[in-house]
């Protein structure tokens, strides 16, 4: 094995470019690749041919770290997409099975016709604190305020229901287990609806 700088010099007709910015490295070559180079020594610039094949297997190289960076971000991403579906999908087989095996048919009707849930504070238990401190507080607006017009955007849960999102759940996977919950109800909804509106004779 030879070291380059330990030769006599190859390239005089292209003498290496160093400036104080740039600097000097050793490379190792082997004894019958140097004997091979011998011929071509006023032809080739060998710093110039090691620093193409430097730069290209660098790209190289660093083209292969971005991409790892983005296949994890990507799998980042993916998971937490997948992590939200299975959230919403927890919560409309809840919302199914408590509609096909529990609830009455006030109840059905009451969570059929829930607000649009966007945020986790909107739903609570249908305990009557919760109901008449909902009313009332609208009462109260519209005593002082004429034109004030009620707007309904709490979901009261009825009793019944004995599941919900898991403790510690964040705050954007509650809101997508009730809206889940309640598009689980509407499926059963729709299945009898006209059949249970239709006068009895």
């Amino acid at each position: 094995m030879t070291t380059i700088t330990s030769l006599p010099p190859l390239d005089t007709a292209h003498p290496p470019p160093y400036t104080l910015g740039m600097a000097k490295l050793t490379v190792y070559l082997p004894d019958e690749f140097v004997a091979r180079l011998q011929p071509f020594r006023n032809e080739l610039n060998l710093s110039e041919i090691a620093k193409a094949a430097i730069e290209e297997r660098l790209r190289n190289e660093e083209s292969a770290v971005e991409g790892d960076v983005r296949l994890q971000v990507l799998t980042r991403l993916r998971r937490g997409d997948l992590d939200k579906a299975a959230m919403r999908a927890r919560g409309f087989d809840a919302g199914r099975s408590w509609a096909r095996d529990v609830a009455t048919w006030p109840e059905l009707k009451q969570v059929a016709s829930w607000p649009e849930v966007t945020a986790s504070w909107q739903v609570m238990p249908a305990k009557p604190g919760n109901v008449l401190g909902v009313v009332g507080a609208g009462l109260a607006m519209m005593a002082v305020s004429k034109t004030y017009v009620p707007k309904m955007s709490h979901c009261f849960v009825p009793l019944s229901v004995k599941s919900g999102p898991p403790p510690g759940t964040k705050e954007d996977r509650v809101v997508l287990y009730w809206q889940g919950f309640v598009a689980g109800v509407i499926d059963v909804y729709g299945l009898v609806k006209d059949h249970m509106d239709r006068p009895t004779e």
